[in-house]
């Protein structure tokens, strides 16, 4: 019964290949309106500003709160209101869903998110 609990646990949990372009990540720079730290993968909401002054919502996943302490991030660290880049890996459907890549702050500071999705 154990081992079934774990084969339904892992059907699951999605790949990310299979929601979204690893091959094409883009970069977004914008500001973080929204942020939940959750299993199995938190999620922020990016607003990324066009050119033209038009204003997309991004919703951003990175991985859970154990796996983004084990990186130096917490709930305490990204500020809402706070703009930060971010290269993701975009939905393939073509929504503004997008799987987190590499943070980068203002200070230059990045922080690999990478191996919590199984892409290095």
């Amino acid at each position: 019964m154990r081992n079934l609990f774990f084969a339904l646990m892992l059907l699951g949990h999605h790949s990310l290949a299979g929601s979204y372009d690893v091959n094409k990540p883009v970069m977004l720079q914008g500001v973080i309106t929204k942020l939940e730290f959750r299993n199995p993968h938190s999620v922020l909401t990016l607003d990324v500003g066009s050119a033209n002054g038009a204003v997309t919502s991004w919703r951003v996943e990175i991985g859970g709160p154990n796996a983004m302490a084990t990186i130096g991030l917490d709930k305490t660290f990204l500020e809402l209101g706070k703009s930060y880049s971010i290269e993701v890996c975009p939905a393939l459907d073509g929504s503004n869903q997008a799987a987190g890549h590499k943070l980068t702050l203002a200070d230059g500071r990045t922080f690999d998110l990478s191996d919590k999705w199984g892409m290095k």
